[in-house]
C-alpha cells in the first residue's frame, strides 16, 4: 500500500496540471452531489413532523367549463368543512384557516406596522397540526372570541423579552381597529412548513355571515380522516 501510495503522489506531482483538474473536478463533483441529496431530503421532510400526517388533506376547489378544468385551487370556501364534517362519512375533525385580509395594520401602543401574515383560524388547528406552542393552552387557545396565538418572533418584535400573554394588539379590519387579547405563543412554523402565518386570530372573530359562507374562496380547509 506504501509503494502504491508513493507511486500515485509521485504521477500527480509530474502531471500537476492534470492532476489539479481531476482533484478540482472531483471536489465539485461530490459538494454538488450533497447540496442535491440535502435539497431532496428538505423537499421531502415538508410537513413530515406532524403525527397525524397520513390523515390530513386540504380540501381544494376545482372549476370546469363543460368537460374542460379553468381553475384549480388550493383554497376552498368556507362552508365546506362544516358541510364535509356534517354530510360525508370518515371525517373526524377539520380546520379552517381565512385568509381574507391577511395584510393588517398592527399596532401596540405607540408602535405600528403593517403586516401580512393575519388569519383567523379555529381551535381544532392544535388538533389537526402538531405546531409547538411555548406559552398558552392548545386546547383553549383558539377558542374565544377576539383570542389570539402569535409567533415567537411577532412577540420578540412587539414585547422584545418581555412575556406577551394577555397583553393586546390591535388590528385594523377594513376601517375599524379590533383588539385581540395574545393567548399563546407559539414557536415559528419550521422551514420545511407549507404554512406560514404569524397572527392566529380565533375563528369566531369572523363576522357571522362569513363563517359558513359558500361562495367566497378565501379559506384553506383541511380535513382529518378516521
Amino acid at each position: 500500500f506504501k509503494y502504491y501510495l508513493k507511486t500515485a503522489w509521485r504521477n500527480l506531482l509530474k502531471q500537476k496540471v492534470f492532476s489539479i483538474i481531476n482533484v478540482l473536478g472531483l471536489a465539485i463533483g461530490i459538494a454538488v452531489a450533497f447540496l442535491i441529496m440535502n435539497y431532496v431530503s428538505h423537499e421531502f421532510s415538508y410537513d413530515d413532523f406532524h403525527k397525524k400526517k397520513d390523515r390530513i388533506y386540504r380540501v381544494e376547489s376545482q372549476f370546469y367549463e363543460g368537460n374542460n378544468l379553468t381553475d384549480d385551487w388550493g383554497t376552498s370556501t368556507f362552508g365546506y368543512g362544516s358541510a364535509m364534517e356534517k354530510e360525508l362519512p370518515g371525517i373526524e375533525d377539520f380546520v379552517r384557516i381565512s385568509i381574507h385580509e391577511t395584510e393588517q395594520v398592527v399596532k401596540y401602543g405607540d408602535y405600528k406596522v403593517r403586516e401580512d401574515g393575519v388569519v383567523y383560524t379555529e381551535p381544532s388547528f392544535f388538533h389537526i397540526f402538531d405546531y409547538k406552542l411555548l406559552e398558552g393552552n392548545k386546547e383553549t387557545a383558539l377558542s374565544k372570541v377576539n383570542s389570539l396565538v402569535i409567533t415567537a418572533s411577532a412577540a420578540k418584535q412587539f414585547f422584545g423579552n418581555e412575556s406577551p400573554m394577555g397583553k393586546t394588539l390591535r388590528f385594523l379590519r377594513s376601517d375599524r381597529f379590533v383588539d385581540c387579547i395574545i393567548t399563546g405563543v407559539m414557536e415559528d412554523f419550521p422551514a420545511n412548513s407549507h404554512i406560514h402565518f404569524k397572527y392566529l386570530i380565533a375563528y369566531e372573530g369572523l363576522p357571522v355571515w362569513m363563517k359558513d359562507f359558500w361562495y367566497l374562496h378565501e379559506a384553506y380547509t383541511y380535513v382529518l380522516l378516521q
